[in-house]
């Protein structure tokens, strides 16, 4: 489009190096290229929207823009530059705009209208070829933005849900994802199990050797309950120094079994410290089996009745929930 009296010299230049018209001699388009207007807009507009139509694509000469997904996201999807375009699927599909197109800098842009734009097909085909790569490249900036804000969001949830002292999940997962499992296990007919874990003397393992030492004893339990669960069971940490375990298919005697193998494994696992000093580590357990038409508080609570008998009894030991009627 050199030398042509169309446009200015730094129009042409973008033009000529815009991707939208690569492989076409601009020279010679000037007949088809003269009803396009050019525009201008302030920096700060919303240029388009998925809230109004658009028939027109937009190539922008001078300035910055930025599609986004929504209009006040600080994310953006793609930054326009010169020799830039937006609007074209809204061309291909005659639907609103899918994105957001943001003007960040004070700008100019040439304007070309949907029919003026198949016209300009029919004599330089390659234009088709250019708009669906632009269109492709543009997707897989839309799928890598999605990508990135899934993993983000399965970030957030992860903290959200996640103990950062031990790991475990924490209460705000167990009080969403218990009930599922205890729903599921309701009305497929599945015994469900429940066990209630409290720290035997976590206070005076604190009073005696600090904090740190007793975030210690929460990781190292935090561990042994992992290793000597079954990949069924679903372990949280309820909060303070107790720990919850649902065992879906689990009838209490086999629930109690599995509790008494804990228990008897973490009283064999002291805990190292320094100067070759451990601390011998116990815990209460109570089980509950659940009775038809319970809900999850009816559940928590026949667990910590039977976690307090074992409490009340001296502790190290396990007690299962036994129905007063």
């Amino acid at each position: 489009m050199s030398g042509s009296l169309l446009f200015s010299p730094s129009v042409n230049q973008v033009l000529g190096n815009s991707p939208l018209f690569s492989g076409v001699d601009l020279s010679s388009a000037v007949v088809d290229m003269q009803a396009w207007p050019i525009r201008d807009i302030p920096a700060g507009q919303i240029l388009l929207s998925p809230l109004r139509d658009n028939t027109e694509l937009l190539i922008l000469l001078e300035g910055e823009w930025v599609v986004t997904m929504t209009a006040n996201s600080s994310r953006p999807i793609a930054r326009i530059t010169p020799g830039g375009c937006v609007g074209e699927l809204s061309i291909l599909d005659s639907q609103r705009p899918s994105s957001h197109v943001m003007v960040t800098q004070d700008s100019r842009y040439l304007v070309i209208q949907r029919d003026a734009l198949w016209s300009f097909i029919t004599s330089y085909p390659v234009v088709a070829l250019n708009l669906l790569r632009v269109m492709a490249d543009r997707t897989r900036e839309k799928s890598a933005l999605l990508e990135s804000s899934l993993g983000l969001l399965h970030e957030y949830r992860m903290r959200a849900e996640t103990d950062t002292l031990t790991g475990l999940h924490n209460r705000n997962w167990l009080m969403e994802i218990f009930p599922q499992q205890l729903d599921l296990s309701l009305r497929i007919g599945h015994p469900v199990s429940l066990m209630l874990i409290d720290v035997d003397f976590f206070k005076k393992v604190n009073d005696t050797y600090g904090h740190t030492v007793g975030d210690q004893v929460l990781q190292h339990l935090a561990a042994i309950m992992q290793g000597n669960l079954r990949s069924t069971d679903l372990l949280a940490r309820y909060g303070g120094e107790e720990f919850a375990v649902m065992m879906p298919a689990t009838h209490v005697n086999k629930a109690r079994a599995s509790a008494e193998r804990l228990r008897r494994r973490i009283y064999e696992s002291p805990l190292p410290l320094a100067d070759n000093e451990a601390i011998t580590l116990s815990i209460s357990i109570g089980v509950a089996e659940c009775l038809p038409g319970w809900g999850l508080d009816d559940f928590l609570k026949a667990s910590d009745q039977a976690l307090y008998v074992a409490k009340n009894n001296g502790r190290n030991q396990v007690q299962c929930w036994k129905n007063p009627f």
